[in-house]
């Protein structure tokens, strides 16, 4: 009998947000590529936000719990079924070759449904990268390549704020330190309203120790506020697709430009 769905169960497990998705494509495209119809396993996230369809709910993925187990019990001649393989390495694409898509499921998310709690006023908002990088990582892991320095944000924030000459505004920083208070690039404690002391008032720090209030919040906010000023990682890449690239900016990434940043386009 010809096959109708592709079963998915191989994304990877334990990983952010960024690299969930890059491997929810994947097998989205190897169904596409087949022409059948992409029946996806729950995703098992990494950094506290578990295996309970989470992520599917903030982003509006379909849930197939239901689905699945009927053709699994009753139609299983119509199913391709790609297991999860323990001993490999998970494939991945970009989820942005995939960008209409996400955005058409974006329309009944969480985010889209419950908006923002922002206040009338111009917003910022800043994620700062930290975590296992600049806590755990080895000092010459090429992924410590991916960080900028606290006062990289702080020139960045000044120019953008410079250049789109704004006068009333409120900022919202937010990092990912694995401690209950902020770190720099390298780990070691930093006190963030310090740094961006010249903001006094005008700005709040927001330390996510890995629990969904913190991601919902992050997101809301990132995805709403009228400019956004991202780090070198897949949760900021998703951010600026939901905001279809609109007033955001990033690091370069080239490690011999660490100071400079760009507009996406």
């Amino acid at each position: 009998m010809t096959k109708k769905y592709l079963i998915y169960d191989n994304l990877v497990k334990g990983a952010g947000i960024g690299h969930s998705l890059c491997s929810y494509a994947y097998g989205m495209e190897l169904a596409q590529k087949k022409n059948l119809i992409y029946i996806p396993n729950l995703m098992t996230c990494g950094h506290g936000l578990g295996d309970n369809g989470f992520l599917e709910n903030l982003l509006g993925l379909p849930i197939y719990f239901n689905e699945r187990k009927a053709l699994l019990s009753n139609a299983i001649s119509e199913v391709e079924h790609i297991e999860y393989k323990n001993d490999e390495e998970q494939p991945t694409i970009d989820f942005l070759r995939h960008k209409d898509k996400f955005l058409d499921f974006f329309k009944s998310s969480q985010l889209a449904k419950s908006k923002t709690s922002l206040q009338n006023s111009f917003n910022i908002s800043i994620t700062i990268r930290r975590g296992d990088i600049a806590i755990h990582y080895p000092k010459n892991h090429p992924f410590r390549t991916r960080l900028r320095s606290t006062h990289f944000y702080l020139n960045a924030l000044k120019k953008i704020i410079s250049d789109c000459r704004l006068k009333d505004f409120h900022i919202h920083i937010f990092t990912d330190s694995r401690h209950e208070y902020c770190v720099d690039e390298f780990g070691k404690k930093q006190d963030y309203l310090d740094v961006f002391k010249e903001f006094k008032g005008k700005i709040n720090i927001n330390i996510d120790n890995r629990s969904k209030d913190g991601v919902f919040n992050a997101m809301s906010t990132c995805i709403y506020s009228n400019i956004f000023i991202g780090s070198i990682s897949g949760f900021s890449d998703i951010i600026c697709m939901y905001r279809n690239n609109k007033d955001c900016y990033l690091p370069v990434c080239n490690v011999n430009r660490k100071n400079e940043f760009h507009k996406k386009q």
